[in-house]
């Protein structure tokens, strides 16, 4: 199975990679705007703090153009810091949000926002769970039969 991360930071793929070293998976790394240049046909995308950069339009674009090159039965992995769904917190992710505000054109979401996005790009099956730190994972598959 091939395996591609879309990343901001190392960190999440060296902690992914501890836990999958066990497993012989093969990870592909492409360089490009993953707006623009094709991606590569894989099992797994995993976005890390990603999609809290940009726009919901924005958002469902990239997720979009995930989905047709994502391989029949794969699924796209969001790790972002989620909000409550009241948006009453956690604080440090109301402050996150206030900060994409002013430096970009993205805010930080809840898991009925990110559920939303990924419904829109054809994702089904989603789940999300709150990890209980910082950040959290949102899950969305592609069917079989697509």
């Amino acid at each position: 199975k091939k395996y591609t991360e879309i990343y901001s930071t190392g960190i999440f793929f060296m902690v992914f990679m501890q836990f999958l070293r066990h497993f012989a998976l093969l990870f592909v790394f492409t360089s490009g705007d993953f707006f623009k240049d094709p991606l590569p046909a894989a099992d797994l995308y995993m976005l890390a703090r990603i999609l809290h950069d940009w726009t919901d339009e924005r958002c469902i674009e990239l997720l979009s153009r995930i989905y047709k090159a994502c391989k029949p039965g794969g699924s796209v992995l969001l790790v972002e810091a989620l909000l409550n769904e009241d948006g009453s917190g956690p604080l440090t992710v109301q402050l996150y949000s206030l900060n994409m505000l002013v430096q970009a054109e993205g805010r930080e979401r809840t898991a009925a926002q990110y559920t939303t996005l990924l419904a829109g790009a054809g994702f089904t099956n989603i789940q999300h769970r709150l990890t209980g730190r910082l950040y959290d994972v949102v899950l969305g598959h592609k069917d079989e039969a697509k």
